[in-house]
């Protein structure tokens, strides 16, 4: 195996395209692009750079030799996921959010806090219920996105119980608030 294709092969086993792997390292798509195909050789410092950025072993990406990481990182993550039972999916979701620029890793720490006050908020109002018949809609369009700033589109993907689920929650929290106010 070359370089270029052990280059493709770590890229593939973060879950990267070339061009956020390329991101990564400061440097352009097509430049990952003629690596990988074996065009252009890329400099000592690269390599090196690679392996920093990648945790990943000098002597596997220069000779082919030994395990692909360096021992800590994917040490930790096998054992995140045995003291916490994580799947395999689960696995990967920790490597692809690693393997992040720090930029895109806030940004998905947003949105899972986001969802994290959601489920707080419903386990304080007695955990999950079921959506009622009276708040079922017919059309998806009626649905206004989860940020109410958005348009249905973000709701082409969930199923009817989703949607309907969504609406309810919604309502006992105005509802909540009404009582509240």
């Amino acid at each position: 195996m070359t370089i270029g294709e052990r280059i493709k092969k770590l890229r593939k086993e973060l879950s990267l395209t070339q061009q956020l792997f390329a991101d990564r390292l400061g440097t352009s798509q097509n430049t990952i692009a003629r690596y990988e195909t074996d065009r252009v050789n890329p400099s000592a410092a690269v390599l090196t750079f690679i392996c920093r950025e990648f945790n990943v072993r000098e002597e596997w990406l220069r000779e082919g030799e030994g395990e692909m990481f360096a021992g800590s990182d994917e040490g930790l993550i096998r054992q995140l996921s045995e003291k916490y039972h994580l799947s395999q999916k689960m696995n990967e979701l920790v490597k692809i959010f690693l393997s992040l620029p720090e930029e895109h890793q806030k940004m998905v720490s947003c949105a899972f806090e986001d969802v994290a006050k959601i489920l707080r908020e419903i386990s304080a109002m007695g955990g999950v219920f079921e959506p009622s018949d009276s708040n079922k809609r017919e059309s998806e369009s009626e649905f206004p996105s989860l940020n109410n700033n958005g348009t249905a589109d973000e709701f082409k993907n969930l199923d009817e119980v989703e949607k309907a689920w969504i609406r309810d929650y919604r309502a006992k929290k105005e509802s909540q608030t009404a009582t509240a106010g």
